[in-house]
């Protein structure tokens, strides 16, 4: 393999682990805190982590926890979101 086709393999590869890395913390802390469902913090976090697969269907599980997030929000009551 030639240099710069390893420099931008190893770009790749860095950038899917990080993206999942980001959404599995994002959701175990969303877990931890209990903000949102259970059910929806654990799908947060199985997206998160078939999300390094580099494959087009790893992104439905993380748009529908981030839809499920979504939904949650616009249901809550709107003092809810403020810190008093």
């Amino acid at each position: 393999m030639s240099e710069p086709l390893v420099i931008a393999l190893a770009g790749f590869l860095i950038s899917y682990a990080a993206l999942a890395a980001g959404w599995v913390a994002f959701g175990v802390a969303t877990l931890r805190t209990r903000m949102f469902p259970r059910r929806a913090a654990a799908l947060l976090i199985a997206g998160g982590a078939i999300s390094i697969v580099p494959m087009p269907s790893r992104t439905p599980v993380l748009a529908l926890a981030l839809a499920l997030l979504g939904l949650q929000l616009l249901r809550a009551p709107r003092g809810d979101a403020l810190p008093e």
